[in-house]
């Protein structure tokens, strides 16, 4: 097992989600069969988002992974920078476009994606397709 992930109910300023005691964060990789590493990967701000991007897109081509918060700990950081290393695109939610700054820049290819809504609202609310989402990662600003 890696890992469990709790959503709590209640009070937002303690945040929404826990890990089960003594495990650690971990990427969440929307195709575990896929070897980490071997084509592009665009990077989401949670689970559930990565989950209905990678059912919208369907895209061979792209690999879809989330981070646990737009501040997660610096070892995921690393091990993202360490892994992929042809394309790697920071789709943090609208809030976080600073951070996706922050984080392509310590990594090879690395870009930012400025998203207009968060990723899993603009397709479920406003109804972007999952051609028009990669054609907007695709178009991410070159950082290194």
């Amino acid at each position: 097992m890696l890992n469990i992930h709790y959503r709590l109910v209640g009070d937002v300023d303690i945040g929404r989600y826990r890990y089960e005691k003594g495990l650690r964060q971990n990427i969440f990789y929307t195709r575990p069969d896929w070897s980490p590493g071997e084509r592009p990967v665009a990077i989401f701000e949670g689970a559930k988002k990565a989950m209905v991007v990678r059912a919208r897109t369907n895209n061979d081509k792209l690999d879809i992974i989330s981070i646990p918060s737009k501040t997660p700990p610096a070892s995921l950081l690393e091990e993202i920078s360490e892994t992929y290393r042809h394309g790697v695109y920071w789709c943090l939610d609208p809030d976080a476009y600073d951070n996706s700054r922050e984080f392509a820049s310590k990594c090879e290819h690395g870009r930012a994606v400025r998203l207009l809504y968060k990723a899993d609202d603009w397709i479920v609310k406003h109804g972007i397709t999952g051609g028009q989402l990669v054609n907007i990662i695709k178009k991410g600003e070159l950082i290194t």
